[in-house]
């Protein structure tokens, strides 16, 4: 299982969120250092019959499982199935999100970076989404025993 929110713009579904719902389908993409720049285009606010894809000089590669299609350039992506749709947050001033959970169908890997069950995380290179404009990398790492 995965789960997305999306934030709600004056109230109003973005498409991502409009489109899930509609198709039952999405894929989502691990955003990483090499990748984030065009991947930041794609928060472009442009009519709903234009792609943020396109203008962001991304691939769209086919899904193997689902009908919606992946983004070449990402290392890694989810195919997902929509399991569950909530309205959440929002009163007065507070736009609320939809908060969306789906099941993984499939699962692509850059072969590179998976080895031995694990993923290599200095290779992925993975950025996170904060809020606004900013985003985050990768931080120091450490390793703790786990409990037996």
């Amino acid at each position: 299982m995965i789960s997305l929110s999306i934030q709600r713009s004056e109230g109003m579904q973005k498409d991502t969120a409009r489109n899930i719902l509609d198709k039952k389908e999405f894929v989502v993409h691990i955003v990483d250092e090499q990748n984030v720049e065009k991947i930041n285009q794609t928060a472009s606010s442009l009519p709903a019959n234009q792609s943020e894809v396109q203008l962001a000089g991304l691939t769209p590669v086919e899904s193997m499982k689902i009908s919606v299609p992946g983004i070449a350039e990402a290392k890694i992506r989810f195919e997902c199935m929509l399991e569950h749709a909530l309205e959440v947050g929002g009163s007065g001033t507070t736009p609320g999100c939809d908060f969306i959970i789906g099941k993984v169908v499939q699962f692509h890997i850059e072969e590179k970076l998976y080895e031995k069950g694990r993923i290599d995380p200095i290779g992925l290179a993975a950025v996170s989404r904060l809020a606004g404009a900013n985003y985050a990398k990768l931080g120091e790492m450490f390793s703790i025993e786990r409990p037996k």
